[in-house]
């Protein structure tokens, strides 16, 4: 007859996976002498470990279960999408191939939609826990919302994209704000955030835990097909986005004050009014203030960099000289040639002490956009933003994103600028700054993180420079920052 077991098979599992005390198991043990049942127990314990190892790396904690809880019923609720939130995309309306590969993607958003041209359109980078995935410029991390096992959680910086709203259609959750704020300065090429403990590049994930090159193999397919969908979203926004706009866009300034109806007011440049016309007439110049010794002025009105630094205020009597468009071009911008850029890069290295830095080329976006479709991109410029300089052509800021400093170009116009090179940065009063030799413009624009120090950001009261070359054109502009 068998003998009836006190243990269970829990128990025996347990013992199986080596998981009791020492104590418990000479206990057990012994019971295993003599009771057939709790020996059957064991055996079936055995023959199911794999199975059971397996489970076992799920990790089906109280946390875990809590997130899938949150996770229904996040999915049941109308949320609103907005900047830091969570989304998997509606499945419904495409084929089977493309269901396929959205199925293991979530969305996060790193824009708002009203601060978009279109107003119904944000900027998104795909999650997953494809880790067998990794690319250098990825980002890996922990997260509990997509996976509860360390380091098991990927941002595919390659595939950011514009996707309309009406896309998003489940609400999953908000990422750890330390993961966001990561992400969001990646986006910049700007990865300071990382500290390559709880979140990594994937440079560093792939030195850690060496991937099989059949993954690389198989990852070409993959991001082939991926890519080409998340294209065809980001089309769709730029074609909404023209139908926003409509006719060709004319830039004009806000000192004008021409009795025009504004069609759109882009919120991330509230220094331009944009119209739509055909008559060139209208076309006006803004006036340029400049001191005597020749710099542009740049007033800190709002007092950004004035709080936030708390800088020292250089009272400074100023002659103010004003100069309008046709004359500001002349000394700004300049044929040049090859030779001559060459010889630029050597007086600049010569002449100030500049630390030579490389700029990042993490995300590959080649595209080439039309002017209407170019904006979209400009919804980060924050409220807190200084216009440095604007024209035409290209408008300069120093913007602050999580509370660090950028410097970002935008070029506005039609022909399509590929690279930037020769980019300076000189403090005057002590020579200091960066030079950049190359820099890849993407969506006509480009963002710098500039590490200055209080006293380096004080000395711009003194007088500082920025310049670069882009298709065969020298833009060099000294500017002084005014504050109140």
């Amino acid at each position: 007859m068998n003998q009836k077991s006190k243990f269970t098979y829990e128990d025996a599992v347990n013992y199986v996976l080596g998981r009791l005390s020492e104590e418990e198991k000479k206990i057990f043990e012994k019971e295993l002498e003599s009771n057939s049942e709790l020996n059957e127990m064991v055996k079936l314990a055995n023959s199911n470990k794999e199975s059971i190892l397996k489970l076992d790396e799920f990790e089906v904690t109280d946390e875990f279960v809590s997130m899938l809880l949150m996770k229904a019923k996040n999915v049941l609720s109308e949320t609103r999408v907005k900047q830091g939130l969570v989304f998997k995309i509606d499945e419904r309306a495409l084929d089977y191939e493309k269901r396929m590969f959205l199925e293991d993607l979530y969305f996060i958003v790193l824009t708002n939609p009203e601060e978009s041209l279109t107003g119904e359109d944000v900027r998104v980078i795909p999650l997953s826990t494809l880790t067998k995935y990794v690319q250098n410029y990825d980002l890996v991390f922990t997260d509990s919302l997509i996976s509860t096992k360390k380091l098991n959680v990927v941002a595919h910086m390659h595939l950011v994209t514009n996707i309309t709203i009406d896309k998003l259609k489940y609400f999953i959750g908000k990422l750890k704000p330390e993961n966001f704020k990561a992400i969001v300065h990646a986006d910049f090429n700007d990865y300071s955030l990382v500290d390559q403990k709880t979140i990594l590049t994937g440079l560093e994930y792939r030195k850690r835990f060496p991937i099989d090159s059949y993954f690389d193999e198989e990852y070409e397919t993959w991001y082939s097909v991926l890519k080409n969908l998340l294209e065809t979203f980001r089309i769709e926004t730029i074609e909404k986005v023209e139908e926003e706009i409509g006719e060709p866009t004319v830039f004009y300034f806000p000192d004008l004050h021409l009795q025009k109806e504004e069609v759109y007011n882009l919120s991330s440049m509230k220094q331009y009014f944009l119209f739509s016309s055909k008559d060139k007439s209208v076309r006006m110049k803004p006036e340029y203030r400049f001191d005597a010794q020749g710099f542009l002025i740049v007033e800190d009105k709002k007092n950004i960099f004035k709080n936030r630094y708390q800088l020292e205020v250089r009272k400074k009597s100023l002659k103010i000289i004003k100069l309008n468009y046709d004359k500001v071009k002349q000394k700004v911008y300049e044929k040049i040639s090859d030779e001559n850029k060459e010889n630029m890069k050597e007086s600049l290295l010569r002449k100030y002490n500049l630390m030579i830095e490389e700029y990042p080329s993490y995300v590959s976006k080649t595209a080439a956009l039309k002017l209407a479709a170019k904006q979209f991109t400009f919804h980060g410029i924050p409220e807190n933003s200084l216009s440095l300089y604007e024209d035409e052509k290209l408008s300069i800021y120093f913007s602050f994103y999580d509370d660090r400093l950028f410097i970002e170009i935008n070029f506005l116009e039609k022909d399509k600028i590929d690279i930037v090179e020769n980019f300076h940065f000189v403090i005057l009063a002590d020579s200091s700054g960066l030079f950049i030799p190359s820099i890849k413009v993407e969506f006509n624009q480009f963002k710098i993180p500039l590490n200055f120090s209080r006293k380096q950001i004080e000395n711009l009261q003194e007088g500082y420079i920025v310049g670069f070359i882009y298709n065969k054109v020298s833009f060099v502009v000294h500017l002084r920052l005014l504050l109140h």
